[in-house]
């Protein structure tokens, strides 16, 4: 038994010289009864069995010594434990020394205390980063507590030991009552784990690490955040915490999500496009535009009204019932009501109400009756009317929202070029006689389908892509604390929204040529001129261009709006192509060819244009100088204006030796 007993206490014996904290046993003396060999090292003794039956006053000044002897005679009284306390103990060298020390009482078998245990440990090295870091945030506490985002710093273990004023704010706590916390004491578990979980791998790797996350704030507010963690060094290279920033970006991420769903919807309306062009059969056609506005567009209702523009009538429709199913109704005529005259007139019309029934007084028991939000928008193909889209979401009560609404737009200008396309099909049909002018206007319906096509699916997307591009830098700027950068990006942002907004106008004056046409009217050409230079006057003044043109008498029969437009834009392409002239100049004139007709020019001395160019120039989209300002749509513009006043246009131009637009009308 006894050999059993000494055994046992070997092992003990072993067991507490073999860790690296001080432990030793007291009496209720306060004497020592049992020592480890680290604490024998702490007490500068050579072997533990000198200390047996001394006290802290035979190794300690007497000041500390008294301490920790009227500490130890209280847990004796009271029973109560210490627990991991922070003790400042110098060394003998006056160096400070800080200790986590832990006391706890001993009881016999019958529960009466006997003594004390003591163990402590040396956490110098960790109070001095503590302090270190802490002295690092207060330094940036006046630039920290002034930005909108949470800032901390943590130890190795992952306690705070500092955080600003937005960090307090969003947890809901007092300043005071966060050092020493864990992210356990402060959020979700949830959160917690993955928070530790981070400040480990930053530590382990020692590189930076950003990630966006979803957060729950003492509000119970959800919202989203970009945190950016970076391990913290002291002068040995040695990691000794984390510091970490989280700035919330829901607005942005709100935004990424609108132009994904914009992006997808966009896509989707292409996909129809080119779906609903397949077919050849005016009735298939109507069916899968109906499809599509239903079962991809996801409008509850929908009703398709083809324009008779003989009659000035709308004949046959293909709608919705109640339950959603398709509903065809053939051979029918009514008159025009003045919604539908309003859209017809408009290549771009659209009409969306969210307050239907009480606008057009609806009686009760019509199929209308209850509908709040509506739209219809005119299908055209080129410059004919065609049809009228109407949808709802009576079913579902559901709200239009914007995308559904920009898709409709959209998808509107390929049901009208694909009912006109599979009517000039099924004309062809029965009227093999006339087969090659229906094949001349429908090729020139799917060159628009095309060009319609390729706008939407590819120009249309490339500012979003510069846009998407910069909140990149932006994101990289905000982490560097770069806000010169930040502005600057910004300001390219704008830039890139202006130019979409430019394009998009742009497109729309050009699709609106050869649909919207004003009357031809009698009007000198004097006035054209005189038209054109005053919408253009801003760039000549700051360009300082000599403008040369004799007046003359010759009258013109034209749309006169569109006729301004060509001159408008030839006179401000030669501005912009002055280059680096001292003495700008154009000319504008006429002459007459040997067929005696008349030639109209806009001449200028400017940087001019390659030969290998004289061609392409007029495509859509086609800059020579990709750095000019603009949209490249102007020129295609001019074309279109003269083709569809039965005339053409062309170039005679030399690099540096200027350039002159000839053309000539019907």
């Amino acid at each position: 038994m006894e050999a059993t007993l000494a055994h046992e206490r070997d092992l003990l014996q072993i067991f507490l010289d073999n860790i690296p904290d001080t432990v030793y046993f007291k009496d209720v003396e306060s004497r020592f009864v049992r020592i480890n060999q680290a604490q024998a090292r702490f007490l500068k003794v050579d072997n533990p069995r000198d200390v047996i039956g001394k006290t802290d006053l035979d190794f300690q000044n007497s000041k500390l010594a008294q301490e920790f002897m009227a500490e130890e005679k209280q847990i004796i009284e009271t029973g109560q434990a210490i627990l991991n306390r922070i003790e400042f103990n110098p060394t003998d060298d006056g160096k400070p020394r800080w200790l986590s020390a832990t006391k706890v009482p001993v009881k016999d078998s019958s529960g009466l205390v006997i003594g004390t245990i003591g163990i402590s440990r040396d956490v110098t090295e960790q109070k001095e980063s503590q302090e270190k870091l802490q002295k690092i945030f207060l330094q940036q506490a006046a630039i920290l507590n002034n930005i909108p985002d949470m800032a901390w710093l943590k130890d190795k273990d992952s306690r705070y030991i500092a955080v600003n004023e937005q960090f307090v704010k969003t947890v809901g706590m007092q300043m005071d009552e966060i050092p020493g916390k864990t992210d356990f004491d402060i959020w979700q578990e949830s959160f917690a784990k993955k928070y530790r979980g981070d400040d480990l791998l930053v530590m382990q790797t020692r590189q930076r690490k950003t990630d966006e996350e979803f957060q729950v704030d003492s509000n119970g507010r959800t919202y989203w955040v970009e945190t950016t963690k970076t391990p913290i060094l002291n002068e040995n290279g040695e990691v000794i915490g984390t510091t970490g920033i989280a700035r919330e970006i829901t607005e942005r991420k709100n935004a990424q999500e609108i132009e994904q769903r914009r992006r997808i919807m966009l896509e989707k309306v292409v996909q129809l496009g080119k779906r609903v062009t397949e077919s050849n059969d005016l009735r298939s056609t109507i069916k899968k535009i109906w499809h599509g506005v239903h079962d991809d567009l996801e409008f509850d209702r929908l009703a398709i009204f083809l324009y008779n523009a003989e009659r000035n009538t709308m004949d046959d429709t293909i709608g919705t019932n109640n339950e959603g199913q398709i509903v065809e109704h053939w051979d029918i005529s009514f008159p025009i009501g003045a919604t539908f005259a309003t859209l017809l007139q408009n290549p771009d019309g659209v009409y969306f109400t969210n307050n239907y029934d009480v606008e057009n007084n609806v009686a009760t028991g019509d199929e209308m009756y209850g509908v709040k939000d509506f739209v219809a928008v005119a299908a055209w193909a080129g410059d004919k009317p065609v049809a009228v889209i109407c949808a709802d979401n009576n079913i579902t009560k559901r709200l239009i929202t914007a995308d559904q609404l920009e898709a409709l737009r959209l998808f509107g200008g390929y049901a009208g070029l694909a009912i006109e396309n599979a009517r000039l099909n099924s004309a062809l049909q029965g009227e093999l006689s006339q087969r090659k002018n229906f094949i001349v206007e429908l090729e020139a319906k799917n060159a628009e389908l095309e060009r319609f096509t390729y706008t939407v699916s590819h120009d249309l997307k490339s500012p979003l892509v510069t846009i998407r591009g910069f909140l990149g830098y932006l994101e990289r700027d905000a982490q560097e604390g770069d806000f010169q950068k930040f502005r600057r990006d910004v300001s390219r942002i704008e830039t890139a929204v202006e130019k979409m907004q430019n394009l998009l106008q742009d497109l729309l004056d050009l699709s609106r040529i050869g649909r919207l046409i004003n009357p031809p009217v009698e009007v000198s050409f004097n006035e054209i001129v005189k038209d054109a230079l005053e919408a253009v006057y801003g760039q000549i003044q700051a360009k300082n261009v000599q403008i040369e043109y004799e007046s003359n008498t010759l009258t013109l029969k034209c749309d006169r709006v569109r006729m301004v437009e060509v001159f408008q834009n030839l006179i401000d392409n030669a501005i912009k192509f002055m280059g680096d002239q001292p003495r700008p100049r154009i000319e504008i004139g006429t002459s007459k060819n040997e067929q005696n007709q008349t030639i109209f020019y806009v001449k200028d001395n400017g940087i001019g244009v390659a030969p290998q160019f004289h061609e392409n120039i007029f495509g859509l989209f086609n800059k020579l100088d990709t750095n000019s300002s603009g949209t490249g749509i102007g020129l295609a513009l001019v074309k279109r204006i003269i083709e569809i006043h039965g005339g053409r246009i062309w170039i005679e131009s030399q690099i540096n030796k200027g350039t002159i637009f000839y053309f000539i009308l019907q």
